[in-house]
């Protein structure tokens, strides 16, 4: 096996790991933030209330995202894989949200780098957010029909 392999595995494993870390620290974190608020906000069950709870979600879950693929691009950076940082960014980004542009490339040595962030740091950790926001919709709904079917009926 050529070292660059090794360096290639071992880099994208410590990439993984601390995507799948910063991820886990921040699920963890939103839950502990959604446990401890649910218990006010059960007395403030109305429909901007709830908006107000998709939009700070999906706002710690972006942020989230970010800081993950800033993880990615300053690997990129500063194995000098990208000319500045931005372009390192921008590679990370739209390889993490699996657009692939195709307009920035990695060296050719490198590029399964790459495919490793779009598989494990952008398909995997976007599907995980989406399950946290299922299962965060999927709670607020059933708390609401709840709500409807213990209100007296219209008759």
């Amino acid at each position: 096996m050529q070292a660059h392999a090794v360096f290639n595995f071992l880099y994208t494993f410590a990439l993984v790991a601390a995507t799948v870390a910063t991820h886990a620290t921040g699920i963890m974190a939103l839950g502990w933030g959604l446990i401890r608020y649910e218990i006010r906000a059960s007395r403030h069950f109305k429909f901007l209330h709830n908006l107000g709870l998709f939009i700070a979600v999906i706002a710690v879950l972006i942020i989230l995202h970010l800081i993950e693929v800033k993880w990615w691009s300053l690997f990129y950076a500063s194995f000098g894989f990208f000319p500045d940082q931005s372009a390192a960014f921008y590679f990370s980004l739209t390889t993490y949200a699996t657009l692939g542009y195709g307009d920035v490339l990695l060296p050719r040595a490198s590029r399964v780098i790459g495919g490793v962030e779009a598989l494990t740091a952008g398909m995997l950790m976007i599907g995980w957010s989406i399950a946290v926001m299922v299962r965060l919709i999927s709670r607020v709904y059933d708390q609401r029909i709840e709500v409807w079917r213990q209100s007296p009926s219209d008759k």
